[in-house]
């Protein structure tokens, strides 16, 4: 297997605007990779995925710049198992071959390290706090608009004396209860103690709503993407479309995540079970998978100019369906027209891609492609191509 380093961190950068989860679903490796701000620990981030699903012989190219990267491999090179590392015209191609003891001793260590390594205290001024920090700002004026006339749902003084609620602070006074199904770690009920209608209570209340009958992990890797996707003002969509993560939302929805991810390690304690990829990621249907892809892509067309065209008031100019790539991924083509409004009115391909959702398959998914000129859209959009 061989991995081009900068290009999959550009694809991941890409992707970040236009997806909420699932990155280049297509390699397996690449659901347990958490790439960094930080280029060499991405790196080692991703050889840790690739151990994960026993890939133990593999390389790697890198930019010639990155010596920062390449010293750090050399100092763990016999720690892990081999690495050589070739040095290329524009780039470095590195070879790896795990050796499975040393690698789990390895990272056994760098686990321990991160665990016990005693704090100094230092008085230089310049020093950057690298610990997750919530912004000096609380929620958003724009999203409290969007929570003047919700009622509370709910809220109750309700301590339930049973081993399978969970319940964590909110805040110094305030907790969130969740009631557990054993068998398979989902959510049955969930509620909270506010007293008072305000913008924690009703956001708080929202979110039970939204995690209520999913699966716990579930529920702490993306309630809050959720919960921030659901109440984002018409203001910021136009601007930012892809994910805002809870810290850059605003002090609430910080709170509110550290709380269920509080909650979710007390359910793995007492359940004892470990993290799964995507469990509630539905597959797709066997009717869609089974069509060939002519009949893929008539099926789109008919859903866009019976449907989607219509309701969005459309034009045929407007957009054309490309082509699927893995049954699950829709690539159209938009004009600049939609392109330009899409920015300004409303988040159109969010609502295309739930037509496709609702009319096809619910496991589609939207992406652009760029559109070089109009005139060739127009012709992608003629007969002979549909």
């Amino acid at each position: 297997m061989h991995i081009d380093f900068e290009s999959l961190l550009k694809s991941y950068n890409d992707e970040l605007l236009t997806k909420l989860r699932g990155f280049n679903e297509e390699h397996d490796y690449l659901q347990y990779w958490v790439p960094d701000s930080n280029k060499t620990t991405s790196l080692l981030n991703l050889v840790d995925a690739l151990y994960e699903i026993n890939k133990l012989n593999f390389s790697i190219t890198v930019q010639k710049k990155d010596d920062e990267l390449i010293n750090k491999l050399k100092n763990i090179s016999k720690k892990i198992g081999n690495i050589k590392i070739n040095k290329e015209e524009k780039s470095y191609k590195i070879d790896f071959l795990l050796n499975e003891l040393k690698y789990k001793v390895y990272r056994a260590g760098i686990t321990r390290k991160k665990n016990n390594k005693p704090i100094k205290t230092q008085k230089l001024s310049n020093i950057k706090e690298l610990t997750e920090k919530k912004e000096n700002y609380n929620i958003l004026h724009s999203y409290g608009k969007n929570l003047k006339n919700y009622k509370l749902k709910k809220n109750k003084q309700n301590y339930i004396n049973d081993e399978n609620v969970f319940s964590e602070y909110i805040n110094n006074k305030n907790k969130l209860f969740i009631k557990m199904e054993k068998k398979n770690n989902s959510i049955i009920e969930t509620w909270h103690d506010f007293k008072k209608k305000n913008k924690e209570s009703i956001l708080v209340d929202k979110f039970c709503d939204i995690i209520s009958n999913k699966n716990i992990q579930e529920a702490a890797e993306h309630g809050i993407i959720y919960l921030e996707h659901e109440i984002r003002p018409k203001e910021i969509t136009k601007k930012i479309r892809g994910i805002i993560f809870p810290k850059k939302a605003g002090n609430l929805f910080f709170d509110l995540n550290k709380c269920i991810r509080k909650i979710y390690k007390k359910t793995k304690i007492k359940y004892n079970f470990q993290d799964k990829i995507n469990k509630d990621y539905f597959g797709l249907l066997k009717d869609w998978k089974k069509l060939s892809y002519d009949q893929k892509m008539e099926k789109l067309n008919q859903v866009l100019s019976e449907k989607i065209m219509p309701s969005l008031k459309l034009n045929k100019d407007d957009i054309i369906v490309h082509k699927v790539e893995f049954d699950s991924r829709v690539i159209i083509k938009i004009s600049d027209k939609l392109e330009e409004k899409n920015r300004k009115e409303m988040n159109y391909m969010i609502k295309i891609e739930n037509f496709f959702k609702y009319f096809v398959d619910k496991r589609l998914e939207l992406f652009t492609t760029e559109k070089k000129d109009e005139n060739k859209l127009r012709h992608l959009n003629s007969p002979q191509k549909i």
